[in-house]
């Protein structure tokens, strides 16, 4: 949609943002998506506009399509180089203390803008917690933006998962069942070994940079694919399942 200013900006002398809004606002109840929602009381919007605007970046960025988190992100950009900083800020710090994806997705976009003289100064406090976090990718990108700004930062020592000191019994070479769907490559028997069969190579890297095991490192990522839902969520049932976005273009 971003494209439709300049297209505005073809059509109108200037731009009548008033009357443009207020037509839109004339078809919100017409649309689909209004009907799921309720109406909110005006009487109950106690918050300023800009208050309002980070609300609206953070529930686009909170709805979880990849897209529309890539154009949130764009919009919010615009925003901190249009100097409405404090906006840019409030969503940022709202995803970082929300933790899990929404601080690597926070963290991700601090990198992109790491050169802005007020992101430095207003987020380089907040370095050291994150690179104590446990996330690989919030840590990795706190470190980079710590390397950029110049700042210190100490890196805690933190022991392996207990699971490391498990020992399994040796073999030859270890595979995984490579029971896959002939039209998906998705898995349809649980096998902790199979989801890095592809990849063995790369996880060998792994090993000789780690000093742990291969089939550890691998049983390891089995693990934890199985805790996001392992075969069910991501193997070749996942790949058939309809989601509701594609159901919806096959109806129209």
């Amino acid at each position: 949609m971003w494209e439709v200013v300049e297209i505005f900006d073809t059509i109108f002398p200037a731009v009548p943002w008033d009357t443009l809004w207020g037509q839109l606002a004339d078809q919100f109840p017409h649309m689909r998506d209004f009907a799921l929602g309720d109406p909110v009381p005006a009487e109950k919007i106690s918050i300023t506009a800009p208050e309002l605007i980070a609300a609206l970046f953070d529930r686009a960025i909170g709805l979880g399509p990849i897209q529309l988190s890539h154009e949130a992100f764009t919009g919010l950009t615009r925003m901190l180089q249009a100097g409405h900083v404090d906006i840019f800020e409030h969503v940022l710090s709202k995803l970082l203390d929300d933790g899990g994806d929404a601080r690597f997705l926070a963290t991700d976009a601090l990198t992109k803008v790491h050169t802005h003289p007020e992101v430095k100064a207003r987020f380089s406090a907040r370095l050291q917690s994150l690179v104590d976090d446990m996330d690989v990718g919030v840590h990795t990108a706190a470190l980079l933006l710590a390397q950029d700004w110049g700042i210190d930062i100490v890196r805690k020592p933190r022991p392996l998962p207990a699971f490391y000191s498990l020992e399994f019994l040796a073999s030859d070479e270890a595979v995984g069942n490579g029971l896959t769907d002939e039209q998906t490559r998705g898995l349809v028997v649980e096998d902790p070994l199979a989801w890095t069969t592809p990849w063995q190579r790369d996880v060998t890297l792994l090993a000789e940079a780690s000093g742990i095991a291969s089939e550890k490192l691998r049983r390891r990522i089995g693990q934890l694919i199985a805790s996001w839902g392992g075969v069910e969520a991501s193997g070749a049932g996942a790949s058939r399942r309809p989601t509701r976005l594609s159901s919806d273009c096959r109806s129209t």
